[in-house]
């Protein structure tokens, strides 16, 4: 008989804190809702909203195949996430599995791998914020460092969430506006003949730069497991 992947004895009760790494422990606040007003506000959001661009960077037969590749690749990682928490319930971050089972040292990675990344997401989501800001204001000629300065102002009451709990509840505006916005895109597409670059099954000139920012946007729009 093949021997358990998960060590039975690690397994501790839903009701115990959940720990991070480094040994902080709090109590689970949020219900599967909670989770589901994270997930669509995270990847029912501005990388979704950008596909479509990049479909016709990359033509629909490469479009289609790395779209398809990360959902696969999108549902294993959420299933194989699904699993660890279902046996170790203590699991609070990723750097809280990772040093669980590799050890301290590949948590402190796993740590600034993704502090890195996240801080990355945050300035891409500032730029984004920046610009919308301009495009209200465009009569004001606001320039993109001062639009960010008053998107830095706008976000000081909402980052005062510590909580994935509290900011789940935020969510609710950020998918309700999203879905608004996807509706708006589909009544655009079906009130107007698509243009001739559209219909292109393979990309023609396409650079590694090109074809890197594509794949790369693929990537960022199926990856809601950071949170």
């Amino acid at each position: 008989m093949n021997e358990p992947l998960i060590n039975p004895k690690s397994v501790v009760l839903q009701d115990q804190p959940i720990h991070e790494a480094g040994g902080s422990a709090h109590h689970r606040q949020s219900a599967w809702y909670n989770t589901t007003f994270l997930l669509l506000a995270e990847v029912v959001g501005t990388g979704v909203l950008a596909l479509p661009a990049q479909m016709v960077t990359l033509g629909w037969t490469l479009g289609f195949i790395f779209l398809v590749f990360c959902f696969f690749c999108n549902y294993y990682t959420g299933i194989f996430l699904w699993r660890i928490q279902q046996h170790y319930p203590q699991i609070g971050t990723l750097a809280h599995a990772s040093e669980i089972f590799f050890g301290p040292q590949l948590s402190l990675i796993t740590q600034i791998c993704l502090s890195i990344t996240l801080f990355f997401v945050m300035t891409s989501y500032l730029l984004v914020l920046a610009l919308n800001i301009q495009s209200i204001f465009y009569e004001s000629h606001i320039c993109q460092t001062v639009a960010s300065l008053f998107a830095l102002v706008f976000l000081v009451f909402p980052s005062q969430l510590r909580t994935l709990h509290g900011v789940s509840f935020i969510g609710i505006f950020s998918t309700f506006s999203i879905v608004v916005v996807l509706i708006m895109c589909v009544v655009k597409i079906f009130s107007e003949n698509p243009d001739e670059h559209t219909k292109e099954n393979i990309a023609s000139n396409l650079t590694f730069l090109q074809c890197f920012s594509a794949i790369s946007t693929f990537v960022f729009g199926s990856g809601g497991q950071l949170i």
